[in-house]
């Protein structure tokens, strides 16, 4: 029996294939029973290598599916999170499950966490809580998860670090709200711990500092706008609290080694990457205003430094120098205190053109107003001096053809498409004029 489901159907006749789908549906059916009943390698093997993804998750989370035939599920399928969550389900089998996390893409191992709670989205009273997710398998998701940046800030020649030395681009994506951080933020009370741990400590610190207060910002918009929207506000006026902050003074105070980059102290291209490392400084700044208070005497030690190595104000002479120079100067005021600094940026903003109202000259195939429609007081309206010099007949626009070698016309507004009426109002087809903007009282 196990051979005929797992032989391909190839009935002659079959054009639709019905058999080889009819074939799948029954082992998929018997698989569970098979498994637990087969216990010769060739066979288990046989029926494991039909299996898909999905069904081998389901059956590591029956137990069906066990650590010993992970050597024959690997030689052709890939670890996945679901067969990741089906293991680990089982106590024995917790080890096993974390002996695939190496490897695994990161939004993989990000799928781990998420896809634990299968009952996630069903929001019944009744549903069952699955069980927590096990320690063990949590911090190697997410110590498999941060190791990528802890690598990169203990190795200055990095390939990573390359993204620093481009001007048009930043910090390595590792910094970035990646699933890293999504994985870290599922467990904010840990984070006391994690920013002590000795192999992604220092990875966690960047992480809280560029990505923490953002997030509690986020969910306080997004849970106020979703009151609004559900009318759940008090008539009355509420008293304004203090927003909880998402990281406190003694986490904050943990976090302060890796405030100001340090990593990026040495990268080569100074001119640039010295540039991006005062920038990032400065948004951790914004983002955790307490930090001018608690790293004062770094944070200006830090841009100091970062304006001599750089050499940041001196003039450029690209087309990035006006956004440079500001970008600088609001940089240096929130964190520099060194009064020479300051005034050569100012200095700097000094040299900048002023900005100015341009007026554009109309473009001779725009649209303009007749004479016509003056003559014939059209709905009270009369043209403007602009307008009035605007007109042009339309024989003599630039780059049209002469008259009788022009191509008849389909389109709105030439001669051919408008009536008789409409040619008299406004001078005759040859002086139609289509105006730019009819007012309110004459629009047809």
């Amino acid at each position: 029996m196990v051979e005929a489901l797992c032989s391909t159907s190839v009935a002659p006749h079959d054009v639709a294939g019905r058999g080889e789908e009819r074939r799948t549906k029954a082992l998929a059916d018997a698989l569970p029973v098979l498994l637990s009943r087969v216990t010769r390698p060739g066979l288990r093997r046989r029926l494991l290598q039909q299996a898909d993804d999905k069904q081998l998750a389901e059956l590591a989370g029956q137990g069906v599916v066990v650590a010993a035939d992970l050597p024959t599920i690997l030689r052709t399928h890939r670890p996945t999170p679901g067969l990741v969550i089906g293991l680990a389900r089982h106590t024995d089998q917790v080890d096993a499950a974390i002996g695939l996390l190496p490897g695994m893409h990161d939004t993989d191992l990000e799928d781990v966490v998420t896809y634990w709670d299968p009952n996630r989205h069903l929001y019944r009273p009744d549903a069952e809580p699955a069980p927590p997710i096990p320690p063990a398998l949590f911090d190697a998701v997410l110590e498999h998860a941060l190791t990528p940046l802890a690598r990169l800030l203990k190795d200055p020649q990095h390939e990573e670090w390359q993204f620093a030395q481009r001007a048009d681009l930043g910090l390595p994506h590792e910094f970035g709200e990646g699933a890293p951080w999504r994985i870290l933020a599922t467990c904010p009370d840990r984070w006391n711990d994690l920013v002590e741990h000795p192999a992604i400590g220092t990875a966690v610190q960047h992480l809280l500092l560029d990505q923490a207060e953002v997030e509690a910002r986020r969910s306080r918009m997004m849970a106020a706008n979703s009151s609004s929207l559900t009318g759940n506000t008090d008539d009355g006026p509420a008293e304004q609290l203090e927003p909880e902050l998402a990281l406190d003074t003694a986490l904050l105070r943990a976090c302060l080694p890796a405030l100001c980059l340090p990593e990026m102290a040495g990268l080569p291209k100074p001119s640039v990457t010295v540039r991006h490392r005062l920038h990032h400084i400065a948004n951790r700044v914004r983002h955790n205003p307490r930090l001018t208070d608690l790293a004062a005497t770094e944070l200006r030690a830090a841009a100091d430094e970062c304006v001599r190595r750089g050499r940041l104000l001196t003039p450029a002479r690209n087309d990035d120098r006006k956004h440079r120079a500001v970008a600088i100067a609001e940089d240096l005021a929130l964190l520099s205190a060194n009064p020479t600094h300051l005034a050569k940026a100012c200095a700097l903003l000094a040299t900048l053109e002023q900005p100015a109202v341009v007026s554009t000259p109309p473009s001779p195939r725009s649209p303009v107003t007749v004479a016509g429609a003056a003559r014939q007081g059209f709905g009270g309206w009369q043209p403007s001096p602009a307008s009035q010099e605007a007109v042009l007949p339309i024989d003599s626009r630039p780059g049209d053809d002469p008259p009788d070698n022009r191509a008849p016309s389909r389109g709105r507004g030439t001669a051919s498409s408008v009536s008789a009426p409409f040619q008299d109002a406004f001078g005759g087809p040859r002086a139609l004029r289509r105006p730019t903007m009819w007012p309110t009282s004459c629009r047809l």
